[in-house]
């Protein structure tokens, strides 16, 4: 059975938008160490992905409203000019999102979480798979056990969570996931940064209009900013 290659991106809602009502047929990511991970093969070639996951910002679990399903076409690097990268243009991974929505069948979702598994435990696409069948086959066949009388309501609990409480906690895990989203992100930049000050022999960057420094630290693998010490001049 094949593994499909699916490529999430993440997208604001402007964005996300133009490309449901297709007025938007392409996505741009920088070409940076963290979407070259993602992107490219160790050879440096860029991979084949079969399907795109286009997620409207980061919405909680189950929520599907804010997913869109393409199939993915070209991916081609090119130097782009555009007001979310800066006056100046850069480096870029063009992914081509026009192709026709498509829907996933439960047997192409069984796959893609399998291909998920076989990414991170590395065993066979066909042993998960045939486990996953077997698991299946074996619940079917369980005698149901008859279902006890419960309480309908647990003292102390309440049934119904209120609004406010409800809206509190989808707004900390939408914050939650961004965060990590972030941190992923800035550690792959800061790597990036250090190989970079490593590469040319440079151990101090300024910053802030010269107040601040980001410094090399002894051992070359951590950043440290430092606020500048003003030079004294002598009378």
């Amino acid at each position: 059975m094949a593994y499909i290659a699916i490529l999430t991106l993440h997208l604001k809602r402007e964005y996300w938008e133009q490309i449901r009502d297709g007025k938007k047929v392409c996505e741009y990511r920088r070409d940076k160490t963290y979407w070259r991970k993602r992107i490219l093969k160790i050879d440096g070639s860029i991979r084949k992905f079969d399907l795109v996951h286009l997620i409207q910002g980061y919405p909680k679990s189950g929520d599907k409203s804010k997913l869109l399903i393409r199939k993915c076409g070209s991916i081609n690097r090119q130097l782009t000019k555009h007001k979310e990268f800066g006056p100046h243009p850069v480096s870029v991974f063009r992914i081509d999102v026009s192709q026709k929505p498509i829907k996933t069948t439960p047997d192409r979702q069984a796959q893609a979480a399998a291909g998920d598994r076989q990414k991170h435990s590395g065993e066979p696409m066909e042993t998960i798979m045939s486990k996953k069948k077997v698991a299946k086959k074996t619940t079917a066949q369980k005698p149901t056990k008859k279902a006890k009388d419960r309480q309908t309501t647990i003292p102390g609990v309440i049934p119904k969570v209120p609004k406010e409480v409800q809206d509190a906690v989808d707004s900390y895990v939408d914050r939650l996931r961004a965060r990590q989203q972030l941190q992923t992100e800035e550690s792959d930049l800061r790597t990036e940064a250090i190989e970079l000050m490593q590469k040319h022999n440079i151990m101090a960057v300024d910053i802030d209009d010269g107040e601040k420094a980001c410094n090399l630290e002894p051992g070359g693998d951590k950043l440290k900013i430092k606020k500048k010490e003003s030079a004294v001049v002598a009378a």
